[in-house]
């Protein structure tokens, strides 16, 4: 394997793959498309279920089939949600996107870490895996950020349009992945989604700390990424459409 061929591949997969122009005014076509603020940050809740259902099985998938297998299919939901998302004529197409958009998410979550510490330990750098895993994930908030600023100016000639232009990174992130290689050390650990469960749901009984950890999670995430999605609907009251992406990119550059 090429030395840190992974890593930097990796690094510009976050960077495409979270190159999402219609950031900062989703929230603003999801309610037009549905016809209420309401039901358009319903759309954001598909995302979440998804993720809720899918994140052990996806986890377990990844270790039977390999890093790479998962990552791909990966990127292939993630651009299929955002296509979905163009195409928005109701509310039930935009929430299918974001049920593949959890996918999505639920495919990368874990998997691109492991890859990422299975190709330092393939060469004996593991010690170096904190720095690395900061350094390639940081690119998210890069991707962000930059794109941010690209929907903004892309909203003044229409919001669709801004969904179908940000398949263009998704696309290209998804190409990407085909060119990242199995690490030859790759550990298999495949378990049932049963006992997976199971033992999630022992220690949750057990441990009074970790349920009301779950429980301030559950409260200050709900709150936080509604706050999150919501606010540029604030903005779209003050601000004119091209400028709604100025505070979500100082959102994400100090992020």
């Amino acid at each position: 394997m090429k030395k840190n061929r992974n890593r930097k591949i990796l690094t510009w997969i976050n960077f495409l793959l979270d190159f999402r122009p219609y950031g900062p005014i989703a929230i603003i076509y999801f309610a037009q498309v549905t016809g209420s603020f309401a039901l358009g940050l319903g759309v954001f809740s598909f995302i979440s279920l998804a993720v809720v259902l899918l994140e052990v099985p996806t986890g377990i998938f990844s270790d039977m089939v390999g890093r790479k297998k998962t990552m791909i299919l990966g990127a292939i939901a993630s651009t299929l949600s955002i296509f979905l998302y163009a195409l928005g004529s109701t509310f039930w197409i935009l929430a299918i996107g974001a049920f593949f958009g959890g996918l999505a998410e639920s495919f990368f979550s874990g998997n691109n870490d492991a890859l990422l510490y299975e190709t330092l330990k393939q060469s004996k750098k593991e010690k170096k895996y904190a720095e690395m895993l900061g350094k390639v994930n940081s690119m998210f908030q890069y991707g962000l950020a930059a794109s941010a600023l690209l929907g903004g100016f892309l909203a003044g000639w229409s919001l669709q349009f801004v969904f179908w232009i940000s398949i263009i990174p998704q696309f290209l992130g998804f190409i990407l992945t085909l060119f990242i290689q199995e690490p030859r050390k790759h550990e298999k650990k495949i378990d049932t989604i049963a006992n997976h469960f199971k033992e999630a749901v022992k220690g949750f009984k057990k441990s009074w700390k970790l349920r009301n950890l779950t429980y301030g999670s559950m409260i200050g995430f709900g709150i936080g990424e509604t706050l999150h999605q919501f606010l540029p609907a604030f903005f779209f009251f003050f601000f004119p459409t091209w400028a709604l992406s100025i505070p979500r990119f100082f959102s994400r550059i100090f992020a």
